[in-house]
């Protein structure tokens, strides 16, 4: 390759690496970092019971992935013996992006993914004559499955479109151990005249590392061009594949106070924490020449850098909910500080994951994401009086929300709702979700040169299982 040819398609490249960098991209000697999330931003729950009812599990949750929503409703649960939960997960994401200085630039693209949303099992226990819980969970926290196929005209020497292929893959995981007491030391008297009050708390330990998932995520870019040089055909296609892995433990504390027979209002605060992240690099470049076989070249390279810094910021929420009759009713507010969400390089340069900016130059505001649950329970009490399954207690749940997703400016608006559906049957339950999820011309501050946004249609289908285990014993 001429050095005229290498020039062009060096400049290309990192024009390509520039504008869709989710990794670290090399510019006059300084790395920039952008990480890119396709799925939400903000760390929910998981389970298909909350997420039937639109997130909103902070003071609603009644199963064992309220170590995930607020560890101190550990204690609420309805378990008398120790029980195993799994929860599968399902997304099916259609990205419909907007190429504004790309002529024809415009695409819709799919990705999709299996994962396991949930793994726990807990033990509930008297302790000091007050009920108790532990547990110890493996949740999924962020998935990062993304894949793009652009085509960008050029001029001559170029006889083809660049043809750019960005794929994204990988997931987060934390390994949680979570215990949650009552501080109160009795139940409260149902009689009506003498409710009391009920106060629990709790806190849950997560470790960000490898369990039975890798935690780390891949991007993989790849670039094919063909140009005329002197009169000779050239074809090239150049591959980049980095590999980010992430370790890190944070916590959450939250606890649940219930006002009467029908008030319950509770706190999550999840810790701020610094992450060790470290990348893997590779690079690899093959040129053809059609007419002269003996010029073609191939060569590759591979480097990984140092540990690296990633400050993941602190998070809090509040959520109330009223029970009427066979009806409940929740409210979650919760919101997290981006602005502080931080990546630090080896040589001490701090910039936004966000927009890819200096700390001092970034402008990325805090979210604060609002949830709306309800749920209608065709059952009096746990001897399952009434269902629409004989023999079974039968739930309906649906839910809204407003999830923003930070950005350079102001957050990207994204919206939602959901419908689920479970019941009970002699000490297993079953649950099922259904989650919908948009934002309409979103992602602006994410690739400003080529003018870009995209439509977001996020489909997610959620099941868990709840198995009581019958030999053993709380007492």
């Amino acid at each position: 390759m001429t050095r005229g040819a290498r020039g062009a398609a060096s400049l290309v490249f990192a024009s390509i690496l520039f504008l869709f960098a989710g990794g670290e991209v090399r510019a006059q000697g300084s790395p920039l970092f952008r990480l890119e999330i396709p799925s939400s931003f903000n760390v929910v729950g998981s389970g298909a019971e909350v997420l039937g009812m639109g997130g909103a599990g902070i003071s609603l949750v009644e199963d064992a992935t309220a170590a995930s929503w607020n560890p101190g409703a550990l204690v609420w649960l309805p378990a008398e013996k120790p029980e195993f939960s799994a929860v599968l997960g399902y997304v099916l994401r259609t990205e419909e992006n907007e190429f504004g200085a790309i002529a024809g630039g415009d695409e819709k693209e799919n990705a999709s993914e299996a994962n396991l949303n949930y793994l726990s099992f807990l033990w509930p226990f008297q302790m000091a004559g007050r009920k108790s819980a532990v547990s110890i969970n493996y949740q999924h926290l962020f998935d990062f499955e993304r894949s793009w196929d652009l085509m960008i005209p050029q001029d001559e020497p170029f006889t083809t479109p660049i043809d750019v292929d960005y794929d994204q893959e990988g997931d987060l995981y934390a390994l949680g151990l979570a215990f949650a007491m009552d501080l109160c030391g009795a139940e409260p008297s149902e009689d009506g005249e003498n409710v009391g009050y009920r106060l629990t708390a709790g806190v849950t330990v997560n470790y960000w590392g490898d369990f039975i998932y890798e935690n780390k995520w891949k991007q993989k870019y790849t670039y094919a061009y063909g140009a005329l040089l002197n009169n000779t055909a050239l074809e090239t296609t150049v591959e980049l594949e980095d590999e980010y892995e992430f370790e890190g433990v944070n916590f959450n504390l939250g606890f649940l106070w219930r006002i009467g027979h029908n008030f319950k209002i509770g706190g999550v605060f999840k810790t701020p924490f610094t992450a060790d992240i470290r990348q893997t690099s590779k690079y690899g470049e093959k040129n053809v020449y059609p007419g002269n076989p003996g010029m073609d070249t191939e060569f590759g390279d591979s480097s990984r850098g140092p540990v690296e810094e990633l400050r993941m910021p602190m998070s809090c929420g509040i959520g109330v909910s009223y029970s009427y009759e066979n009806s409940r009713f929740g409210l979650d507010v919760f919101r997290t500080e981006w602005n502080d969400f931080e990546y630090r390089n080896s040589d001490g340069t701090k910039t936004s994951p966000i927009s890819g900016k200096p700390m001092g130059e970034s402008d990325v505001d805090a979210t604060t994401w609002v949830r709306l649950g309800y749920v209608y329970s065709f059952e009096k009490s746990r001897n399952l009086d009434k269902s629409f399954i004989p023999g079974h207690a039968t739930k309906l749940r649906a839910g809204l929300f407003y999830d923003p997703a930070p950005a350079e400016g102001s957050p990207d608006d994204f919206y939602g709702c959901s419908l689920g559906l479970g019941w009970v049957y002699k000490g297993i339950s079953m649950d099922f979700a259904y989650q919908f999820r948009y934002g309409n011309d979103v992602g602006r501050s994410a690739l400003q040169n080529l003018d870009f946004s995209q439509d977001v249609y996020e489909h997610a289908f959620f099941m868990s299982v709840v198995y009581e285990v019958p030999w053993f014993s709380s007492e």
